[in-house]
């Protein structure tokens, strides 16, 4: 007799999904281009495969039917969305995204028709396939615009462009790089979008298959288009927390997302807000470890269980444990030497966690992208004080430079 079971499908590095999946006491069968010692011994069954190959990833799928009933298909990896889907539908199973979903939200070319036809969330953009067809169109769009790829994620080759020769060489950029960040083939199609003037939000919810909640509004902090800090919640007052709210569940509807947890950036605008782009499954950053702190709600387990049919209304989240929270990444914003002093995390009692990927002393090169800060630590606010602030003092205490090495 075939015992149940749950696919996961490709990893994230440094998250603890794994570990949330068990859980639910199901055994778990893991799909991965490479599976670590450690991953291999949580799982029940680790399967390395190349995801990026349809039918070897299918075969693997086919593999696991054999010998068990699979419950779902699950990942919070953004490149495997469709395919988790795919697999889904190849196996009859009601609950999850669908695969048009997937694509719809998957590709930020397609996302964006389906606002303009729905009359969401206007923007002015284009979309090319080459830089002489970027400068063609540029006259109908007003500088700074940005440019990105249509089927990456991290912010990874994301440009604001204030020339057209930047724009010329961000669409050179991304023609001759070929490919996302998990190898696989870049879209032919690169977006260029006005630039839209506004602090930026991202919005966590659910969706099961007959409402949406909005879980919570996270503050965004960048330098330029790197990620360099989540709050938890937004400092917004109710007008705007509704209208960003009613916005996201707008086009969550449109695109068709059900049974799954989200990840929406949005931009406040003079005009109101905006849609930057959806991401159909728990965000990255630490988001979902801020948004468990702060409402009690856990994203990675509510997204497992609205895949296995569960709904938002069977759902019960744990006890907050602090009034706001802050993940603060340390960006190099050239390269050079990088110091600090890591006494500021260990001997802080509102710092909750932290990661530096490197020692003090070491040279570094300059971030670029979400793929390469250098580390990060999460903090709670107090009620008297928010975790921005407490943010803010252990950043200065933490004396961070990146200075030129010196020439002997």
């Amino acid at each position: 007799m075939k015992t149940d079971a749950i696919v996961v499908l490709g990893r994230r590095d440094l998250t603890d999904d794994l570990r949330t999946i068990l859980t639910f006491n199901l055994p778990v069968v893991l799909l991965n281009p490479h599976i670590t010692l450690q991953d291999a011994l949580l799982v029940d069954w680790p399967i390395e495969v190349d995801l990026n190959d349809e039918p070897k990833a299918f075969q693997a799928l086919e593999r696991v039917r054999e010998r068990h009933h699979i419950k779902t298909v699950f990942t919070i990896n953004q490149y495997r969305l469709t395919l988790a889907a795919k697999m889904r539908e190849h196996l009859g199973i009601s609950h999850g995204m669908s695969v048009k979903a997937a694509e719809q939200s998957g590709s930020k070319v397609l996302t964006r028709k389906v606002l303009q036809e729905h009359h969401l969330s206007p923007i002015e953009y284009r979309v090319v396939t080459s830089p002489a067809e970027a400068l063609k169109v540029l006259p109908n769009l007003t500088l700074p615009v940005i440019v990105k790829p249509a089927n990456d994620a991290g912010s990874n080759l994301v440009q604001k462009c204030e020339t057209m020769e930047e724009v010329w060489e961000a669409v050179s950029r991304i023609r001759s790089q070929g490919q996302n960040w998990v190898n696989q083939p870049f879209d032919r199609e690169i977006l260029l979008e006005e630039f839209l003037e506004g602090p930026e939000y991202s919005v966590e919810a659910a969706s099961d298959q007959s409402e949406t909640r909005i879980v919570a509004i996270t503050e965004k902090h960048t330098v330029g288009a790197i990620e360099a800090g989540h709050l938890v919640p937004a400092a917004l007052n109710p007008q705007d927390q509704e209208a960003i709210g009613q916005l996201v569940v707008d086009v969550l509807n449109a695109l068709g997302i059900q049974d799954t947890v989200t990840h929406t950036e949005v931009k406040l605008t003079p005009q109101g807000p905006r849609i930057i782009e959806v991401n159909s499954r728990v965000g990255g950053d630490h988001i979902h470890e801020l948004v468990h702190h702060v409402t009690g709600t856990h994203l990675v387990q509510l997204s497992l269980h609205l895949h296995l049919g569960g709904t938002l209304r069977d759902h019960l989240p744990d006890l907050p444990r602090a009034p706001s929270a802050m993940a603060r990444f340390l960006v190099a914003e050239a390269s050079g030497v990088f110091d600090y002093q890591p006494e500021a995390l260990e001997h802080s009692d509102q710092v909750v966690g932290w990661h530096l990927t490197h020692l003090p002393g070491r040279t570094v090169k300059q971030s670029t992208s979400n793929y390469d800060r250098l580390g990060y630590f999460i903090c709670h606010g107090t009620p008297d004080q928010s975790a921005l602030t407490v943010a803010h003092q252990v950043l200065q205490d933490l004396q961070l430079t990146v200075k030129p090495p010196q020439l002997t």
